[in-house]
């Protein structure tokens, strides 16, 4: 994760995702009422009876829930537009955010606790844990992440036993 910026005294952080571990530490640190800010796409119509068309634009979402997603890597942000471009009307509107890696977001929080500002700040060091398991028959290479354990490699070594014959 890399940090672009904090402000403190407003509780206000910019943060840009460069891993899976990211999103985890993300999800964890945003809580429901922060206000986050980020580019995504919204389907608008610009005249009565026209087909909409989705749009690119940069929203504030007041987060009513935050979901991490495993499976497809990424994060939705849940909640209802706070700010954004007047004339789409998108104010006041419910919206989901969906963050990946390689996103920017700004996020606003009432206060900045030294918890949430310590949990980013040692994704930002980029730790990693790499352990590897060896039996007299398996091997396993594994890494140990924020969210739990990923098994990068098993492989049985199929040496042979004492009782068998080569």
């Amino acid at each position: 994760m890399k940090i672009l910026g904090v402000d403190l005294k407003h509780g206000v952080v910019e943060v840009q995702v460069e891993t899976l571990d990211d999103l985890w530490v993300l999800h964890n640190v945003i809580r429901e009422n922060d206000v986050v800010y980020a580019k995504t796409t919204r389907e608008v119509k610009v005249g009565e009876g026209s087909e909409g068309s989705r749009l690119p634009m940069t929203l504030g979402v007041l987060v009513k829930k935050v979901e991490f997603q495993e499976f497809s890597s990424k994060m939705r942000i849940m909640g209802i537009v706070v700010n954004g471009p007047e004339k789409y009307g998108v104010r006041g509107k419910h919206h989901t955010l969906t963050i990946g890696v390689g996103d920017s977001l700004r996020i606003e929080k009432k206060e900045l606790s030294s918890i949430d500002l310590e949990l980013l700040k040692r994704q930002v060091r980029g730790e990693r844990l790499l352990l590897v398991s060896i039996d007299y028959d398996e091997v396993c290479v594994a890494l140990v992440a924020e969210q739990g354990v990923r098994y990068l490699w098993e492989s049985n070594l199929g040496l042979p036993s004492k009782h068998s014959s080569v």
